[in-house]
């Protein structure tokens, strides 16, 4: 489908009773130009008693294609439509949940005023606000937070919102999302917390943000292993020094016997060693 309003009108005009008949991968007219931006050709189609809620091979509605694809003005005149907004393809993912993943902030605007489901979950158990906060979408987290999506609810793995933004490195997500109550304290049902994430991926601004909010230093993993084993053991210096200026306890060990010390050794992290030595 190429756009041509024209043609479609006039094949309209001999084969209406075609207007939602699907190719050979479930799509219909309706989904294609959807997928394509036309909104011409969308308003024709709908004008012509299309299915607004036919739905291709992956279950994904003509809505969920123009979310995903970011066409806000098409996400605006199926939902003016009535189009299913929480209508959920393969994945359980629904038109926000997409939007909200691929950062398409205008969308997820539209979708939010006509009453999106904010804490949707996809088969993950993942929300839209958690999709935001791992893809970096600082502005969508705030439009989701704004309309009261929740901040804490967490996937599978017991992973947060705050979790996934730490692991990923984004700062000012992570700096939003303190400010606006979530639990610093959280773990995923590994026992890693946001505070040991981020020491272990060496982000010095996340690991300042949390501590200056109040996260347990010595927090372990159900491994034992602590923010300092994490960081002694990836060759963080500055985040070492920072911890043990903080208290961390440099003598507890992990589940195989070692502490922060023999792990630096392990890994040949000479500097660390000698920091660790030579601290209280």
């Amino acid at each position: 489908m190429n756009g041509r309003e024209d043609v479609v009108r006039y094949l309209l005009s001999f084969h209406s009773e075609n207007v939602s008949i699907p190719d050979n991968e479930g799509r219909t007219p309706l989904c294609i130009a959807c997928s394509k931006g036309h909104h011409g050709v969308v308003k024709l189609l709908l004008e012509n008693k299309a299915d607004i809620s036919q739905c291709d091979w992956n279950n994904r509605s003509p809505l969920f294609i123009a979310s995903a694809a970011g066409y806000a003005d098409i996400v605006l005149t199926l939902t003016q439509n009535k189009a299913d907004i929480n209508q959920r393809d393969e994945d359980g993912e629904t038109p926000l949940f997409v939007a909200s993943d691929i950062g398409h902030l205008a969308t997820v605007t539209i979708l939010v005023n006509k009453h999106a489901d904010l804490n949707a979950t996809n088969h993950r158990k993942c929300t839209p606000m958690y999709a935001a906060c791992k893809r970096g979408f600082i502005e969508i987290v705030k439009v989701l937070n704004e309309n009261r999506a929740s901040i804490t609810q967490c996937n599978k793995w017991n992973s947060s919102p705050l979790f996934a933004a730490c692991r990923y490195g984004y700062i000012e997500i992570v700096r939003y999302l303190v400010e606006n109550g979530s639990n610093i304290s959280d773990s995923d049902f590994s026992g890693t917390s946001p505070l040991l994430i981020a020491c272990e991926n060496g982000n010095t601004e996340i690991v300042d943000i949390l501590i200056k909010s109040g996260a347990e230093i010595n927090q372990p993993d159900q491994r034992e292993k602590t923010p300092l084993h994490a960081s002694a053991a990836e060759g963080h210096i500055a985040i070492v020094k920072r911890l043990i200026n903080e208290g961390a306890i440099k003598t507890l060990t992990n589940s195989d016997n070692q502490t922060p010390l023999d792990l630096a050794r392990k890994h040949s992290h000479t500097d660390i060693v000698k920091l660790l030595l030579s601290s209280k």
